[in-house]
């Protein structure tokens, strides 16, 4: 919440830069409350979306865009994401490694196969 005004600032110049090489299709803006649990993605502040084209030129951007999500202490939604790299998610959600205890206690048989499990290397 504290860090906000100057995040939307930033995003809105990097967004503004890259306008023609990644035009964003749609962006929203909302409130966000807390929420307790390991993995939860809403935490007191701000959230954005932005739709983008799948194009190399947009997954650098986004690359971009996660590191700025970091640097002010935000998180990417990982239920609506399927490109954050394993060790931004870890950046930004701090209980990684005991979710992926719960995991391992309850998935004795190894059958994760969820592609959010590849994509962070679960188990591997």
């Amino acid at each position: 919440e504290e860090t906000a005004p100057a995040f939307f600032a930033m995003l809105s110049q990097k967004i503004a830069q890259k306008r023609s090489a990644v035009p964003v299709y749609f962006a929203a803006f909302k409130r966000m409350a807390d929420c307790e649990g390991m993995m939860s993605y809403p935490m007191k502040g701000y959230s954005f979306l932005l739709d983008v084209k799948a194009t190399p030129q947009a997954e650098a951007f986004l690359d971009e865009r996660d590191a700025l999500v970091c640097e002010y202490g935000g998180r990417v939604n990982i239920a609506k994401d399927s490109r954050l790299s394993a060790s931004r998610c870890k950046q930004m959600y701090t209980h990684t490694d005991a979710f992926l205890a719960v995991v391992e206690k309850y998935n004795k048989a190894g059958l994760r196969a969820s592609a959010m499990a590849e994509r962070f290397k679960w188990g591997a």
